[in-house]
């Protein structure tokens, strides 16, 4: 039961960038009313844009209060009045270690786990920028390999065309030495045929493959931030 103060079950919301553009467009949406189904909540804040990250867009997104969501809406869609992430935001990057000692301490002890087999995990940001670091490096050794593999199978090619020239222009070259032509100005001419068909073939690729990277749709990602994301296996709400 609660003893001092009440529980904040305010019908309040929070808009994304887009959504209050939308709605109010260059209005100030703050203290304005909106309808989420039949319940009606008052506009506290809107959101920085934001834009898409990944395949989320959370410029579309209206957050309202925990209590008041398991209260107005139905929580089977949600799974149950189960909490399974939770985002928090230190106050600087500092004080990252400290936040992160108190999020377990408070886990721990609410889901009654030994802390060495903790049934939850945390992660902050620097993790996630890590793991894509990780397979950024890793993705930019595979291009490496099949950049290797397709010179050598490149090579290859070339070196087949130029034996099939060089097979059937005996006629040609018999005529060049015939006119006074060194075995080697035939060799020499043959190598700047190779390295001009390289050369058209690597500006064709470097051409051509900027155009098609700026066809291709891009994706923003968030600026890094200090912050913690506390994810557990379905938590109930209330613990």
């Amino acid at each position: 039961m609660l003893g001092v103060g009440k529980f904040i079950k305010l019908k309040i919301a929070v808009l994304g960038y887009g959504i209050a553009h939308d709605l109010f467009g260059e209005d100030s949406p703050i203290g304005q009313s909106i309808t989420i189904g039949s319940t009606k909540m008052t506009v506290v804040g809107v959101m920085e844009e934001k834009g898409m990250v990944a395949d989320a867009g959370y410029d579309g997104r209206i957050y309202i209060p925990l209590t008041v969501m398991y209260q107005k809406f139905n929580p089977m869609r949600i799974g149950r009045e189960r909490v399974r992430t939770i985002y928090i935001k230190a106050e600087s990057k500092e004080a990252m270690d400290s936040v992160i000692n108190q999020v377990t301490a408070v886990l721990v002890e609410r889901h009654d786990v030994d802390p060495a087999a903790p049934d939850f995990t945390i992660q902050t940001q620097q993790d996630i920028i890590s793991t894509q670091e990780a397979t950024t490096e890793a993705f930019r050794n595979l291009l490496a390999w099949v950049a290797g593999v397709s010179l050598v199978v490149g090579g290859i090619g070339i070196m087949n065309i130029m034996l099939v020239s060089v097979t059937e222009r005996t006629r040609e070259i018999g005529l060049s030495q015939a006119l006074g032509a060194r075995p080697r100005d035939v060799l020499l001419q043959f190598l700047i045929e190779a390295v001009i068909l390289s050369l058209v073939g690597g500006l064709v690729g470097v051409v051509g493959c900027p155009a098609a990277g700026r066809a291709s749709p891009r994706r923003s990602v968030p600026p890094a931030r200090p912050g913690v994301k506390a994810a557990a296996p379905a938590a109930p709400a209330g613990r």
